[in-house]
């Protein structure tokens, strides 16, 4: 008898020591899923920065006109526009020279526009500009030296009924040696969109090119001394 309640006892022990660690892991499993619930609850509460409503307009309206901008430029001197764009450089890595000869070659200097002509030669006392031209502003030995180093900052095909100010040109340059060899001439267009360069042509180029504007600064400056 005693044998048998010890044994009952023992048994109702064990269930109550089961029931017990049954007890604590659910106890321990629900807060392991609480503690994960609570991390994911916090993760997605956790604020993200973010720019003030104030400047976000701002800043699409910028990166909206920067955009404009560009687009504007590539279809007005982009390779796609113009069926070829291009930068000619020498070794050194500047623009490619348009002539190759040199200032003391040039003996008779022709500016010529719609309107008037002016033609200075060069003597055994230097240059030498007709009595009729009573400006003295233009040196035509220091635009021979400077025009024979000119160099093209771009090439580009012209687009169809676009004139570039070269039909007519404002301004005729050419420059001859003492035997009355050409070394150079170019037709002087309309300045560029940029304000810095000025669209020329040369003789046999369908091409339009953009040489800097203080190229032909002088020149055109002279012939409306002639004709103001």
């Amino acid at each position: 008898m005693n044998a048998t309640k010890t044994a009952a006892t023992s048994t109702a022990a064990t269930a109550v020591t089961t029931a017990t660690s049954a007890t604590s892991a659910t106890a321990a499993t629900a807060a392991a899923a609480a503690t994960v619930a609570t991390a994911a609850t916090t993760t997605r509460t956790t604020p993200v920065a973010r720019l003030p409503a104030r400047l976000v307009w701002p800043l699409l309206l910028a990166a909206g006109v920067a955009l404009s901008a560009w687009q504007w430029r590539e279809a007005t001197e982009s390779p796609a526009a113009h069926g070829g764009h291009s930068h000619l450089h020498d070794d050194t890595g500047k623009p490619a020279r348009l002539y190759a000869w040199n200032a003391d070659q040039a003996a008779r200097i022709t500016l010529s526009t719609p309107a008037a002509a002016l033609t200075l030669t060069r003597g055994a006392s230097g240059w030498a500009a007709p009595p009729a031209h009573t400006g003295k502003a233009f040196d035509a030995a220091d635009f021979v030296s400077l025009f024979s180093q000119a160099r093209s900052d771009r090439i580009l095909s012209p687009h169809p009924g676009e004139s570039y100010g070269l039909d007519p040109a404002a301004l005729h340059i050419a420059i001859d040696d003492a035997q009355g060899v050409a070394l150079a001439r170019m037709a002087v267009g309309a300045m560029a969109p940029d304000g810095l360069g000025r669209y020329v042509q040369l003789p046999g180029e369908a091409q339009v090119r953009i040489i800097p504007d203080y190229q032909t600064r002088a020149p055109l400056a002279a012939v409306i001394q002639v004709n103001p």
